[in-house]
């Protein structure tokens, strides 16, 4: 039954999924969030494999 499934991969952007007029479009051109860097440097270990900063985010 498994063997006759098909396997499919749909390509998606984030773009695409967030409407234009989506609050969280707005707050992002709005607010310059790199500035979290330094207010949270300190709460990290930046030569630790478990805990980093991560640029996803921004």
């Amino acid at each position: 039954m498994l063997q006759n499934r098909v396997n499919q991969v749909q390509m998606v952007s984030i773009d695409s999924l967030v409407p234009k007029n989506h609050l969280l479009r707005k707050i992002d051109e709005t607010i310059d969030f790199p500035f979290i860097y330094d207010l949270i440097e300190d709460k990290y270990c930046l030569d630790n494999e478990t805990k980093y900063i991560s640029n996803s985010a921004f």
